[in-house]
């Protein structure tokens, strides 16, 4: 599954937009009064403002070159402090067969960098904001995960990928993910209790299906049909 838009609110238009376009560097595909989107590898990423408070933070992961995590952690670290817990930056997961990195945007979204090692994308070239290859994870909180992971095998076709859990289940695969967590649970690498946000995810499939989240707990599934 691939996710080629990522659709989210902000409190902090101005400085979310800076982080992104200017700290990170990552190129602006376009800008309004109340909203702006980015270019992440084959991904965007669009922010409205929003005058509400959220009541939680966005969890985006982004996939890099599989051999480049030390790279990319020492090209991310000219602009931002990464996350440390007990002294470590970089975390194994062994049962992924991944290695990743974690950090904070100004509206206190966790960011992750992946070097997942499953897939063929290792590179020779010097780490550049060129490298970055999509967002291959958006985290969904909700009421009931076993029934959200039914309704995007039944209306979607896609099936959780190698665990699934009453509290965890990643739905996809590692192209792209939705990881489906029980709303109160705690997002790693932080202190963040994870609450709905509204928040869109286009994938690209035969339908043009739009994943649509809602701050009531509610997945829906809109295809728009080409």
């Amino acid at each position: 599954m691939k996710i080629i838009k990522v659709e989210a609110q902000c409190r902090l238009l101005n400085e979310m937009q800076h982080f992104y376009h200017q700290v990170l560097g990552l190129e602006l595909l376009d800008k309004t009064e109340h909203s702006f989107c980015v270019q992440i590898g084959s991904t965007a990423l669009y922010f409205e403002r929003t005058d509400e408070t959220l009541p939680s933070s966005y969890h985006f992961a982004i996939n890099i070159p599989e051999n480049q995590i030390a790279d990319s952690l020492e090209f991310v670290r000219k602009q931002v402090n990464p996350i440390q817990e007990d002294g470590q930056t970089i975390i194994h997961f062994e049962d992924w067969n991944a290695h990743s990195f974690y950090f904070l945007d100004p509206d206190g979204n966790i960011l992750e960098c992946i070097a997942r090692h499953n897939l063929s994308n290792a590179s020779n070239e010097k780490f550049s904001i060129s490298s970055y290859i999509n967002i291959s994870e958006v985290g969904v909180p909700v009421r009931d995960v076993r029934a959200a992971v039914e309704t995007m095998k039944t209306e979607l076709g896609i099936n959780y990928w190698l665990e699934q859990s009453d509290t965890f289940t990643p739905v996809g695969d590692e192209e792209g993910l939705i990881i489906l967590v029980k709303e109160g649970r705690q997002w790693f690498m932080s202190d963040v209790i994870a609450a709905p946000l509204p928040t869109k995810i286009h994938i690209d499939d035969a339908q043009g299906s739009v994943i649509t989240y809602s701050s009531q707990n509610e997945i829906k599934i809109i295809t728009k049909h080409t």
